[in-house]
């Protein structure tokens, strides 16, 4: 540790043992003003490369001092709230304690108890709350302790992750100051307790492991059981049971397993023969266990480390020697596992081994309660990525079966108000009923399911598309395009890229639909100052897969104010804004300039294309047109005494231009009068510096300041 460094332990203990997720959140306050907080994560075993448990829970290091987020914590209180995920749950109350009175040494340590405010020092400061149980001699068998209370046995206490041999004992849990304590193993289950622990021999003891010949764990003819067994049940039968939790508890499962008619003749089975994504698999023989054939078999999965079981399953031989359970399930299916292969393509690059496919169907949701439906599969090896298995799977009959491709990435930066879980997403298919066996491909960009590989020229040919982008005036310095996924929240928006098109009059851009989760629905915008955003076309135009074979070898239009992307310029249709003036002209708004269809339409030596005409047929004739702005022009039409007069008709005007939706005359009205009051200045005002000119024109589109070089 560096000078003036020191290092803070912060234990944290949950009664489930569910650390799962949880993480602490830290901020400190001096001088009565809070610090950031910021999230500590768990520390992590070197070996096992998983979050490092202690005896008596998860274990945070935080660094104290010079450089670190506390740099001086004389007079620092420090705030801590254990939190699960992005604050989907939250351990209240939080805790404080004064940082300076606690570092004092290179090494400290602080202990903390899920749902309680205390924070001590040691865990001798809790009295005789927690027992410090260590086994004497404890080999090589799996061990936990059973307890008792009034003779009775009480409940089951795990090892953490990283120990063996010692265990902790929370006597607020019992109801009893007296507690007994056995140690068991894979081959022993006691009916009474060892020892008897009381608060006089205090909080540090001693037990020793149970000493017998070791058997053959399933071997049944080492076995000194002398009981017939039904035929139905052999002696080299084996079962395996498939068990999937929604909870994220695989990791740590054991299946405990006994005969109902013999309760107290106990297996227990934490070793699997595979593990496949979510699904645990344990092979045990039920011929070990008596009376079988008779009364019936039933398991339970325990949580290494936590107090809660599941609930108790019952087994028959009837329903065979393969059988599938899922968390809320009432009992066992039999299943047999069956070849089932899915195989995913990317538009023109290939697929490496941070792709996972997401499985999830309807009727997991109904057993998954609150916990998440969602199931992970990694890619069968990496050698073969891209490629999964989904035989383990058990789908119940007549379900929705949902797949989807993602992303993974450990260097996702999650430091934002949003938790970013990858890196891109594909989106959901279905798979029918009938589709559930043999092999399906998926490839990126289409929703459908594949029986055979796609062509890879297809996929390669359409990884990209082009868009010339036309801005009026030829403005075109300085814009990009902006692109996202509409169908991924998770993939990063990217620019498109510039390149050269041959004989091309605008600039043209290409997007890379691989960059992408699933690139089906592609938004664009633009922009211009590139990062800056210092301006931007909107609306956002989307892009999508044409349902029919589509053309990726001539570009789209990007029309600046056009809301879709075209293919051919005339298949852009914008709209306009008609209004009559005070003066007698017409004010013309267009989303679109006009001249992109109608390249004469300034030229008054020309014939208007602009048409307007009442419904009788009654036409005006455009005399002139001032163009102000390209989406602004003034047109004049040839007047007399009676036209635009108060009781003229205006209405039943309808004014028309090819390209754009006809749209009926109006008269320019004003809905609230209060807003153009103005009892300022009006005018010039002089200064030595400058000159403010002033002007009240409510109706208005645009000033003109004009300047002369001499006096007139």
């Amino acid at each position: 540790m560096e000078a003036g460094k020191s290092t803070l332990k912060i234990h944290y203990r949950r009664t489930l043992a569910d650390y799962d997720g949880w993480e602490l959140w830290l901020w400190g306050i001096k001088s009565g003003k809070p610090s950031d907080g910021f999230s500590l994560h768990p520390l992590i075993d070197s070996k096992t490369m998983s979050p490092y448990r202690d005896p008596f829970g998860s274990v945070f290091e935080l660094v104290v001092g010079s450089g670190s987020k506390f740099p001086d914590p004389k007079g620092t209180t420090l705030r801590i709230e254990a939190k699960w995920g992005e604050w989907c749950a939250k351990d209240t109350p939080s805790r404080e304690i004064p940082l300076g009175a606690v570092v004092k040494g290179e090494k400290e340590n602080i202990y903390i108890v899920e749902g309680e405010e205390a924070v001590f020092t040691s865990i001798a400061d809790f009295g005789t709350r927690f027992v410090v149980v260590t086994v004497e001699n404890p080999g090589t068998s799996y061990l936990y302790l059973a307890t008792f209370e009034d003779g009775d046995r009480s409940k089951d206490v795990f090892p953490a992750t990283q120990y063996r041999d010692v265990f902790l004992l929370d006597t607020m849990s019992y109801g009893s100051k007296e507690i007994g304590i056995s140690v068991v193993d894979n081959h022993s289950t006691p009916d009474r307790p060892h020892l008897v622990w009381t608060p006089d021999q205090g909080v540090d003891i001693s037990i020793k492991a149970p000493k017998h010949d070791r058997r053959a764990r399933d071997g049944f003819d080492s076995s000194p059981l002398s009981q017939s067994l039904d035929s139905k049940v052999q002696k080299q039968k084996r079962l395996t049971v498939l068990y999937h939790r929604f909870d994220g508890y695989e990791d740590d499962l054991v299946l405990t397993a006994w005969s109902q008619g013999n309760l107290k003749r106990r297996l227990r089975i934490k070793e699997r023969v595979a593990k496949h994504a979510a699904i645990s698999a344990f092979e045990f023989s039920p011929g070990m266990l008596p009376s079988i054939a008779t009364s019936g078999l039933s398991f339970a999965f325990e949580c290494i480390g936590s107090a809660a079981t599941s609930k108790e399953y019952r087994w028959q031989p009837e329903f065979g020697y393969q059988v599938f359970l899922a968390e809320g399930m009432d009992g066992p299916v039999t299943f047999e596992p069956r070849p089932r292969q899915v195989t995913y393509h990317r538009l023109g690059v290939t697929v490496d081994s941070s792709w996972q496919l997401e499985v999830t169907c309807d009727e997991w949701k109904k057993l998954a309660g609150s916990s998440q439906a969602i199931v992970p599969v990694p890619a069968i090896s990496e050698e073969q990525p891209g490629m999964f298995e989904l035989g383990d799977f058990w789908f119940p009959p007549s379900s929705k079966v949902l797949i989807r491709p993602v992303k993974t990435s450990d260097e996702l930066e999650n430091d934002g108000p949003e938790t970013k879980l990858y890196e891109m997403t594909d989106s959901w298919r279905e798979v029918p009923e009938d589709r559930l066996e043999g092999d399906l491909h998926l490839a990126q960009g289409y929703l459908g399911l594949f029986q055979d590989e796609p062509d890879r020229k297809m996929l390669n040919r359409e990884r990209y598309f082009y868009v010339e982008y036309r801005r009026y005036d030829d403005d075109g310095a300085g814009w990009d395009i902006w692109t996202w996924d509409n169908d991924d929240d998770f993939s990063d928006p990217v620019a498109a890229e510039p390149v050269d098109w041959e004989n091309a009059s605008y600039p043209t851009f290409r997007v890379d639909r691989s960059r992408y989760g699933s690139g089906r629905e592609i938004l664009l915008i633009g922009r211009q100052g590139g990062g800056h955003w210092t301006a931007k076309d909107e609306p956002q135009r989307m892009w999508k897969a044409e349902s029919k074979r589509p053309n990726f070898d001539d570009p789209y239009i990007f029309l600046q104010g056009h809301p879709h992307l075209v293919r051919r310029l005339e298949d852009a249709v914008g709209n306009i804004t008609p209004f009559v003036e005070v003066d007698g002209t017409i004010s013309l708004h267009s989303s679109m300039d006009l001249k992109w269809f109608h390249p004469n339409i300034d030229d008054n030596s020309k014939k208007s294309s602009l048409i307007i005409k009442s419904a009788n047929g009654k036409a005006m004739k455009v005399a002139k047109v001032d163009r102000k702005s390209s989406v602004f022009r003034v047109i004049h039409v040839e007047n007399d005494s009676k036209l635009f007069d108060e009781d003229f008709p205006v209405e039943d005007y309808t004014v028309s231009i090819r390209n754009f939706a006809p749209e009926v005359l109006s008269w320019r009205r004003y809905e609230n009068w209060d807003e153009y009051a103005y009892e300022g200045n009006l005018g010039l005002e002089f200064g030595i510096s400058e000159c403010t000119f002033r002007t009240f024109a409510p109706g208005a589109d645009q000033v003109s300041v004009i300047i002369y070089d001499t006096a007139i």
